[in-house]
């Protein structure tokens, strides 16, 4: 069930629709009802107020496996998120831009927040990144945060031989807070063990805290 039938929530039904999820939408406006109807017909779309308890049971919230709330208010979205946690929706994401709420997100009993801004910075910050090292052996393909952006899950290609080739992982000694998560080598991706080695053209991916992660041979101490 969606809040909210902006932009965001046509993209995010139209994503799950593709996966043959059942996605409902609660919107006030009645035009954008009925624009949502014609571009996202599998999907139910309901006219009215998603922040009223009584239409909320009325289209079974308690049955209802996710919860997202996307309106253009963020009070609303953190308020009636807590009221689907309190009705035990299993999983349950607000959608929250303003920063000064940041701090309290923590204490709050919600799945996950989305920050429209925030994930656009976080793009741009991964296509710089990724242009500033396009002239180094060992690139950044690909840069994704978790946990609040305490852990980042980077991707280098691997394009010339480095001080890490060749060598078994077992043999070489990794800086604290990081594992090499994944070796991709053309189609066939690999959860290595000690004595697997990163080979040129391998695609290798590194889960660690520490941030601003930028070459492939940063991973050693």
């Amino acid at each position: 069930m969606i809040i909210g039938g902006g932009r965001i929530a046509y993209y995010l039904a139209k994503e799950l629709s593709s996966i043959h999820v059942k996605v409902k939408i609660i919107e006030r406006d009645l035009k954008r009802c009925e624009y949502l109807c014609e571009v996202l017909p599998e999907s139910v779309i309901i006219h009215g107020d998603g922040t009223e308890k009584e239409l909320l049971h009325e289209e079974e919230l308690e049955k209802t496996d996710a919860f997202v709330t996307l309106t253009g208010m963020d009070e609303e979205n953190i308020i009636v998120a807590l009221y689907a946690k309190e009705k035990k929706v299993s999983k349950v994401i607000a959608k929250v831009n303003k920063i000064s709420f940041y701090e309290i997100m923590d204490s709050l009993n919600i799945d996950s927040f989305i920050s429209p801004k925030t994930i656009a910075a976080q793009n741009i910050v991964r296509y710089v990144r990724a242009m500033k090292n396009s002239m180094r052996d060992n690139n950044v393909v690909t840069l994704h945060t978790m946990i609040n952006d305490q852990v980042e899950a980077v991707e280098f290609k691997v394009r010339e031989d480095s001080a890490i080739v060749g060598i078994p992982l077992k043999n070489f000694k990794r800086r604290d807070g990081l594992i090499v998560a994944a070796l991709i080598r053309g189609s066939q991706i690999i959860i290595p063990n000690g004595s697997d080695m990163i080979e040129k053209g391998d695609n290798v991916v590194v889960v660690t805290t520490k941030r601003h992660l930028s070459d492939l041979n940063e991973i050693k101490k």
